[in-house]
Protein backbone atom coordinates (compact mmCIF):
# COMPACT_ATOMS: atom_id res chain seq x y z
CA UNK A 1 0.00 0.00 0.00
CA UNK A 2 1.14 3.54 -0.66
CA UNK A 3 0.11 6.91 1.28
CA UNK A 4 0.47 10.10 -0.86
CA UNK A 5 3.04 12.83 1.41
CA UNK A 6 1.02 14.84 3.62
CA UNK A 7 -2.26 14.27 5.53
CA UNK A 8 -3.56 10.75 5.52
CA UNK A 9 -7.27 11.98 6.97
CA UNK A 10 -10.52 12.99 5.21
CA UNK A 11 -9.58 15.29 2.44
CA UNK A 12 -6.82 12.10 0.85
CA UNK A 13 -9.59 9.27 1.49
CA UNK A 14 -12.48 10.94 1.24
CA UNK A 15 -16.42 10.64 2.14
CA UNK A 16 -18.36 7.11 2.08
CA UNK A 17 -17.27 5.67 -0.66
CA UNK A 18 -13.72 5.46 0.16
CA UNK A 19 -11.02 5.16 -2.39
CA UNK A 20 -7.49 3.97 -2.20
CA UNK A 21 -5.13 4.96 -4.83
CA UNK A 22 -1.82 3.00 -6.25
CA UNK A 23 0.46 3.18 -9.01
CA UNK A 24 0.80 1.93 -11.73
CA UNK A 25 4.39 1.34 -11.74
CA UNK A 26 5.95 -1.78 -9.84
CA UNK A 27 5.65 -3.39 -6.47
CA UNK A 28 6.48 -0.47 -3.64
CA UNK A 29 7.97 0.17 -0.35
CA UNK A 30 5.11 0.39 2.49
CA UNK A 31 5.55 1.65 6.27
CA UNK A 32 3.36 1.96 9.57
CA UNK A 33 1.13 4.81 10.09
CA UNK A 34 0.32 4.43 13.82
CA UNK A 35 -0.46 7.78 15.43
CA UNK A 36 -2.77 10.09 14.39
CA UNK A 37 -0.47 13.04 13.19
CA UNK A 38 2.31 10.42 11.32
CA UNK A 39 4.90 10.35 14.19
CA UNK A 40 4.46 11.07 17.89
CA UNK A 41 4.22 14.94 18.41
CA UNK A 42 2.49 15.41 14.79
CA UNK A 43 3.86 16.12 11.48
CA UNK A 44 1.74 14.44 8.71
CA UNK A 45 4.31 13.09 6.91
CA UNK A 46 5.76 10.31 5.19
CA UNK A 47 9.26 9.47 4.57
CA UNK A 48 7.85 7.11 1.69
CA UNK A 49 8.74 8.76 -1.60
CA UNK A 50 7.28 6.34 -4.41
CA UNK A 51 4.56 8.87 -5.46
CA UNK A 52 5.74 12.24 -7.01
CA UNK A 53 5.88 14.87 -9.37
CA UNK A 54 6.92 12.64 -12.03
CA UNK A 55 3.94 9.26 -11.76
CA UNK A 56 1.16 11.49 -9.91
CA UNK A 57 -0.71 11.47 -12.67
CA UNK A 58 -0.58 7.47 -13.19
CA UNK A 59 -2.36 7.00 -9.75
CA UNK A 60 -5.70 4.80 -10.30
CA UNK A 61 -8.74 3.32 -8.22
CA UNK A 62 -7.31 0.01 -6.62
CA UNK A 63 -10.53 -0.38 -4.75
CA UNK A 64 -13.54 1.26 -2.39
CA UNK A 65 -14.83 0.25 0.56
CA UNK A 66 -17.89 1.66 2.00
CA UNK A 67 -18.96 1.53 5.39
CA UNK A 68 -22.58 2.42 5.38
CA UNK A 69 -22.62 4.80 8.97
CA UNK A 70 -24.20 7.62 7.07
CA UNK A 71 -27.79 9.56 8.33
CA UNK A 72 -28.69 13.12 6.75
CA UNK A 73 -30.36 16.35 7.04
CA UNK A 74 -31.02 17.89 10.74
CA UNK A 75 -31.99 15.71 13.23
CA UNK A 76 -33.74 18.18 15.94
CA UNK A 77 -34.99 21.54 15.06
CA UNK A 78 -33.11 23.54 17.68
CA UNK A 79 -29.96 22.27 16.42
CA UNK A 80 -28.43 23.00 13.26
CA UNK A 81 -26.54 20.11 11.47
CA UNK A 82 -26.08 18.17 8.36
CA UNK A 83 -26.66 14.87 9.57
CA UNK A 84 -22.96 12.71 9.82
CA UNK A 85 -19.79 13.59 8.48
CA UNK A 86 -16.96 11.08 7.75
CA UNK A 87 -13.58 12.79 8.80
CA UNK A 88 -11.76 9.80 10.43
CA UNK A 89 -7.51 9.52 9.95
CA UNK A 90 -7.06 5.96 9.82
CA UNK A 91 -3.86 4.12 10.90
CA UNK A 92 -2.13 1.73 9.46
CA UNK A 93 -0.30 -0.59 11.79
CA UNK A 94 0.37 -4.40 11.31
CA UNK A 95 -0.91 -4.52 7.87
CA UNK A 96 -4.24 -2.99 8.55
CA UNK A 97 -6.28 0.12 8.10
CA UNK A 98 -7.64 1.11 10.75
CA UNK A 99 -10.45 3.81 11.01
CA UNK A 100 -13.81 4.51 12.72
CA UNK A 101 -17.33 5.57 10.98
CA UNK A 102 -19.53 8.28 12.31
CA UNK A 103 -21.43 5.81 14.65
CA UNK A 104 -18.06 4.89 16.46
CA UNK A 105 -17.78 1.22 14.54
CA UNK A 106 -14.28 0.37 14.32
CA UNK A 107 -13.31 -1.34 10.83
CA UNK A 108 -9.84 -2.74 9.98
CA UNK A 109 -9.24 -3.49 6.14
CA UNK A 110 -6.43 -4.79 4.12
CA UNK A 111 -4.43 -2.25 3.07
CA UNK A 112 -3.69 -3.72 -0.29
CA UNK A 113 -7.14 -5.66 -1.32
CA UNK A 114 -9.66 -3.51 0.94
CA UNK A 115 -11.08 -6.78 2.39
CA UNK A 116 -13.02 -6.46 5.33
CA UNK A 117 -10.95 -8.00 8.14
CA UNK A 118 -12.62 -7.49 10.93
CA UNK A 119 -15.34 -4.69 12.85
CA UNK A 120 -16.57 -3.92 16.15
CA UNK A 121 -19.45 -1.76 16.94
CA UNK A 122 -19.71 -0.22 20.39
CA UNK A 123 -23.59 -0.16 20.05
CA UNK A 124 -23.87 3.68 20.57
CA UNK A 125 -27.39 4.90 20.95
CA UNK A 126 -28.17 6.14 17.05
CA UNK A 127 -30.90 8.34 17.65
CA UNK A 128 -29.00 10.94 20.26
CA UNK A 129 -27.89 14.36 19.23
CA UNK A 130 -24.33 13.63 20.37
CA UNK A 131 -22.14 17.62 20.79
CA UNK A 132 -20.20 17.11 17.63
CA UNK A 133 -22.72 16.16 15.55
CA UNK A 134 -21.64 12.32 14.89
CA UNK A 135 -18.09 12.93 14.01
CA UNK A 136 -15.10 10.85 14.64
CA UNK A 137 -11.71 10.99 14.04
CA UNK A 138 -9.98 7.73 14.79
CA UNK A 139 -8.72 5.67 17.00
CA UNK A 140 -5.32 4.98 19.16
CA UNK A 141 -2.85 2.50 18.56
CA UNK A 142 -0.69 1.41 21.37
CA UNK A 143 1.83 -1.58 21.83
CA UNK A 144 3.51 -3.71 24.44
CA UNK A 145 6.71 -4.43 22.32
CA UNK A 146 5.62 -8.06 22.26
CA UNK A 147 5.49 -9.87 19.23
CA UNK A 148 2.94 -12.68 19.64
CA UNK A 149 -0.37 -13.07 22.17
CA UNK A 150 -4.12 -11.50 22.57
CA UNK A 151 -3.95 -7.29 23.10
CA UNK A 152 -0.51 -7.15 22.96
CA UNK A 153 -1.38 -4.56 20.63
CA UNK A 154 -4.18 -2.77 20.88
CA UNK A 155 -6.69 -0.40 19.53
CA UNK A 156 -8.48 2.77 21.99
CA UNK A 157 -11.63 3.89 20.74
CA UNK A 158 -13.30 7.10 22.76
CA UNK A 159 -16.87 6.44 21.86
CA UNK A 160 -19.25 9.43 21.69
CA UNK A 161 -21.36 8.20 24.74
CA UNK A 162 -17.93 8.56 26.73
CA UNK A 163 -16.48 4.96 27.05
CA UNK A 164 -13.18 4.00 26.20
CA UNK A 165 -12.48 0.53 24.48
CA UNK A 166 -9.48 -1.28 24.30
CA UNK A 167 -9.66 -3.78 21.31
CA UNK A 168 -7.12 -6.39 20.33
CA UNK A 169 -5.53 -4.67 16.92
CA UNK A 170 -5.37 -8.26 15.33
CA UNK A 171 -9.21 -9.35 15.68
CA UNK A 172 -11.22 -6.83 17.39
CA UNK A 173 -12.42 -8.23 20.41
CA UNK A 174 -12.68 -6.31 23.43
CA UNK A 175 -9.48 -6.61 25.97
CA UNK A 176 -11.11 -7.65 28.97
CA UNK A 177 -8.36 -6.80 30.98
CA UNK A 178 -9.29 -3.40 30.79
CA UNK A 179 -11.54 -1.76 32.39
CA UNK A 180 -14.47 -3.72 32.64
CA UNK A 181 -14.98 -6.72 29.80
CA UNK A 182 -12.53 -3.83 27.61
CA UNK A 183 -14.42 -0.69 28.73
CA UNK A 184 -13.64 2.48 31.15
CA UNK A 185 -16.75 4.66 31.40
CA UNK A 186 -15.52 8.01 31.88
CA UNK A 187 -18.65 9.39 33.26
CA UNK A 188 -17.95 7.04 36.17
CA UNK A 189 -17.53 9.94 39.26
CA UNK A 190 -18.71 12.82 37.32
CA UNK A 191 -20.98 14.65 39.08
CA UNK A 192 -23.59 16.25 38.33
CA UNK A 193 -23.84 15.15 34.40
CA UNK A 194 -26.47 16.95 33.58
CA UNK A 195 -25.84 15.68 29.72
CA UNK A 196 -23.92 12.84 29.15
CA UNK A 197 -23.73 13.48 25.17
CA UNK A 198 -22.24 16.66 26.27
Amino acid sequence: MLFEKGNLGRHHLGPAPWLLLLPAIAAAQTADWAFTEGAPGGGRYSQLADINRDNVKELRVAWTYRHGDIKSGAWRPDRVNRGTAFESTPLMVDRRLIFTTPFNRVIALDPATGKELWTYDPGINRSNMFANMIINRGVAYWSDGAAEGRCTRRVFLGTLDARLIALDAATGEPCNDFGEAGTVNLLTGLDPVTDPTE
